[in-house]
């Protein structure tokens, strides 16, 4: 497993078979945001295809523009490394509304963001 980061803000990326678990916490600031898609990409060629995405951001704040840029890399970059779902605990609603917003402008298709497994809303399912 993968740590990068303090107590108090950074991320974990674990890797299985065919499967991806990232965590976020805290308020990333520019340099942990930098080294976030770099490292998730390098971590996620790895674990072959298809995979499945896990993102647990429960303890995730709501982000400046640099952690925001992060997941916009991240969600462009996704179904090209062959993830063709991801799901995406989260609980604070500002941060659930900024995913969500930034899904949207990637085009996600198949991303739950919700407070527990397999609950909450599909960018698909909002977009109707």
């Amino acid at each position: 497993m993968l740590r990068s980061g303090t107590e108090q803000a950074g991320f974990s990326i674990e890797e299985g078979p065919l499967r991806i678990h990232v965590r976020v916490w805290g308020f990333w600031d520019r340099d942990l945001a930098q080294t976030f898609p770099t490292l998730f990409v390098e971590r996620s060629r790895a674990v072959g295809q298809p995979a499945r995405l896990y993102v647990d951001a429960r303890d995730f704040k709501p982000q400046g523009d640099d952690a925001q840029a992060a997941f916009r890399a991240v969600m462009r970059a996704a179904p090209g490394l062959g993830f063709s779902a991801a799901q995406v605990l989260v609980t604070n609603a500002i941060t659930r509304l900024q995913l969500l917003r930034i899904a949207k402008e990637c085009g996600v298709r198949g991303w739950s963001f919700g407070a527990a497994p397999d609950t909450g809303d599909t960018v698909a399912q909002r977009e109707r």
